[in-house]
């Protein structure tokens, strides 16, 4: 006898070579590839996939590295075996940038808000014309017009450091004479002559390493930034000796010597 699992066997194979049986086939491969398709569109437009872009958007902006760090074969190929399209730099520095903007300023305006700023009794801030304004909208908003607003003091600072150095005139249009700008000048030759020349800037570094066995920077200065007029003055004077042995060497380039 025919025992009943050959029986369903015999079914099986003789109902494989039937039309309906391939129609049946084709089909159900149709209608699993088209699922594939759906599932892996919607992973692509997910909000877990939104979210994982607007993490590593913000990760990037408070790294502060640049927007194409990622970009490389290498990184490219990394993020890919995790699953993970790095956003280029154009969508980084639009959509997801504009995005990580919105979330932040609602936080500030929370933090700022959540104390009532009737509460506030004063605020400091830098003195450029946009805090200024700031002021005034702050003193002509009622109930605000007990805030005090107090310019800050190293931005004051840096503002007068500005003024001495700067090239300012008279009401004849005269150039005000400055000891301070003029000594400053004599120092920014220096570092601007090593900074043109790289032979002999090359040449200094190997004097430095022969008297101290250390090559120390000459700084240069930002004209806003008065700490660095500070610095400046200072890697001078820890380059002394090197800068004196370097204007009697042989091969110094003469225009440097009677400024050192």
């Amino acid at each position: 006898m025919v025992t009943c699992d050959q029986y369903q066997n015999h079914l099986q194979e003789t109902g494989k070579q039937t039309p309906s049986f391939h129609a049946r086939a084709k089909l159900d491969r149709e209608t699993r590839n088209r699922a594939a398709t759906v599932s892996i569109a919607s992973l692509f437009n997910s909000p877990r996939k939104q979210n994982r872009e607007q993490l590593f958007a913000k990760a990037v902006y408070t790294s502060t590295i640049a927007f194409s760090t990622f970009q490389t074969p290498e990184w490219i190929e990394f993020f890919k075996a995790l699953d993970f399209k790095v956003p280029n730099p154009k969508k980084l520095a639009n959509k997801l940038l504009n995005h990580y903007y919105d979330q932040v300023k609602e936080e500030v305006q929370e933090e700022l808000t959540k104390d009532r700023v009737e509460k506030w009794s004063s605020f400091a801030t830098d003195t450029c014309d946009t805090q200024r304004s700031l002021w005034a909208c702050i003193h002509s908003t009622p109930g605000l017009e007990h805030v005090h607003s107090v310019p800050c003091d190293s931005h004051g600072l840096q503002l007068i450091i500005k003024d001495l150095l700067d090239l300012n005139k008279d009401g004849n249009k005269e150039v005000i004479p400055s000891a301070l700008r003029d000594f400053f000048k004599l120092l920014a030759k220096v570092i601007a002559f090593f900074a043109s020349s790289g032979k002999q800037l090359a040449l200094f570094r190997d004097i430095q390493r022969s008297n101290t066995s250390k090559v120390k920077a000459l700084i240069a200065t930002v004209l806003t930034r008065w700490g660095t007029q500070v610095r400046q003055i200072k890697s001078i004077l820890d380059n002394e000796l090197a800068l004196k042995s370097f204007a009697i060497h042989p091969d110094t380039t003469k225009t440097i010597n009677p400024i050192i």
